[in-house]
């Protein structure tokens, strides 16, 4: 009898241990290298207004994807462009600030709603379009180098991603987020698309 109670106690614990792993998800969008992004940071960057986006496919075609896909694929982008950029030798001493200071001067007075509207982005917040516009300045960076270094980088660079399936999905190989959320095209209310920018 003894056993049994005991069995059934480690069963219970099991159990509960179960339930508290699942509790940790919840409420959780992805972790990007370590770095947890809730449902309500994926929420932050958005406002009443925000519109799908045109996301362009391997084979030329494009298929609309949410804008809480979309604000995860930027996250990811970010912080991969700059992993990317660490492990290319030439500018691996690149910090934050001096990409941020490099945006600054390309936006030559103009502000990063102004800019990102340009490109088809409408209804998300002014720190995401910041993001989405930094993502963009260490692409810049990054073309100026040798494709030979890029290629090094993509092959050496540690980079753990998981995505919850609302958002879609990452491939570790090819270091490629796909987004989950499409809609179908009668649903996109947008005057301008505006495709998804990667690192690479």
């Amino acid at each position: 009898m003894r056993v049994r109670t005991l069995g059934a106690a480690a069963a219970a614990l099991l159990a509960l241990t179960g339930l508290a792993a699942c509790k940790t998800n919840i409420g959780q969008a992805a972790v990007i290298d370590g770095h947890r992004v809730s449902e309500s940071d994926v929420s932050h960057y958005l406002t009443p207004d925000a519109q799908p986006v045109s996301e362009q496919q391997q084979d030329g075609t494009s298929v609309q994807i949410s804008a809480r896909s979309f604000v995860v694929s930027q996250l990811i982008n970010e912080r991969l462009a700059f992993a990317i950029l660490q492990a290319v030798p030439a500018v691996s001493n690149v910090t934050p600030a001096q990409i941020d200071a490099q945006l600054q001067s390309d936006l030559a007075g103009k502000t990063p709603r102004a800019v990102a509207e340009t490109l088809g982005l409408h209804g998300y917040t002014d720190a995401f379009y910041q993001i989405v516009l930094r993502v963009q300045e260490i692409s810049g960076v990054l073309r100026q180098q040798s494709s030979a270094a890029v290629q090094k980088a993509l092959s050496t660079v540690h980079f753990p991603v998981s995505v919850s399936p609302r958002y879609g999905s990452w491939d570790g190989k090819q270091l490629r987020f796909t987004s989950g959320v499409t809609l179908p095209s009668y649903l996109d209310l947008q005057s301008g698309a505006a495709t998804q920018q990667g690192a690479s």
